[in-house]
């Protein structure tokens, strides 16, 4: 299982599965966007979606959501943050970590920091 840590000792047990983003849309399936959120911007904080199980049922209902629907994943299963300056994400044991897509190893505590404008472009 995965464990949440927000500033100020917040804890969120019971996680399976974390997606972090900080733009819309996450990636995409064909044609059609994915987005696990609809407020994520490099002008804000990051943006946070989990699943607090995986079982068959309910991560269908969410892949239909995304996939089919179009639409972000919700329901009893879902965890949500929006606009985070910071948090841990930390597991039992050492799990793989992607970013951008890109398998980057594993680890079993990783701090997520938003550096809101830290990069600037000028056209």
């Amino acid at each position: 299982m995965i464990r949440l840590r927000r500033p100020g000792g917040t804890v969120v047990d019971g996680l399976s599965m974390v997606v972090v983003q900080n733009t819309v849309p996450w990636t995409y399936f064909g044609r059609h966007p994915v987005t696990f959120t609809d407020t994520a911007s490099f002008d804000a904080g990051l943006d946070l979606f989990a699943m607090r199980g995986l079982h068959p049922s309910e991560t269908a209902v969410a892949a239909a959501q995304l996939l089919l629907m179009h639409r972000k994943p919700g329901g009893r299963a879902t965890y949500r943050l929006r606009d985070q300056e910071s948090f841990m994400v930390i597991s039992r044991r050492p799990l793989a970590l992607q970013l951008d897509g890109d398998y980057v190893g594993e680890s079993d505590e990783v701090t997520f920091e938003s550096h809101p404008n830290a990069v600037r472009v000028v056209l």
